[in-house]
């Protein structure tokens, strides 16, 4: 990118809230990789309390898409990612990483896949902090 001056504020500006936020948003699709090409399992081929690995493709405030190698991606609810309470799935899961989900429900009709992550951690689950307990922690000792 080239360099701005003070004169082209507007430009610089235009850049940073407009071109920048949408590579942002693109770059959650460079990170999906598919695992066959040759051969995407139909929603009819799939088990319900099969537990598979997949790619998590999209985070949203309401669970975790996982690509897992069907014609749709699945989704793993916000109450299905861990056993304990969590307020955002960025706390347990990031784009890119490879998990191990079970298949909850399959609905062919619907073409929608529900995923899992509860029981199978060996291990628990470590849960990043929120930004929002972050704020208040240190609200806290700011107020003390």
């Amino acid at each position: 990118m080239r360099s701005t001056t003070i004169e082209d504020y507007t430009y610089k500006l235009f850049i940073e809230k407009k071109i920048i936020a949408q590579l942002l948003v693109g770059q959650r699709f460079a990170v999906v990789r598919s695992f066959d090409t040759r051969h995407k399992l139909k929603i009819s081929e799939l088990a319900e309390g099969v537990v598979v690995n997949g790619l998590v493709t999209n985070i949203t405030p309401f669970g975790v898409f996982v690509n897992i190698n069907a014609v749709c991606d699945g989704l793993i609810h916000i109450s299905q990612l861990a056993d304990g309470y969590i307020e955002h799935p960025d706390q347990v899961v990031s784009l890119g990483d490879e998990v191990s989900v079970r298949i909850l429900k399959v609905d062919s009709k619907k073409r929608r896949i529900s995923l899992s992550m509860k029981g199978l951690q060996q291990k628990s689950v470590k849960v990043k902090p929120s930004q929002n307990q972050l704020s208040s922690l240190a609200n806290h000792f700011k107020n003390r």
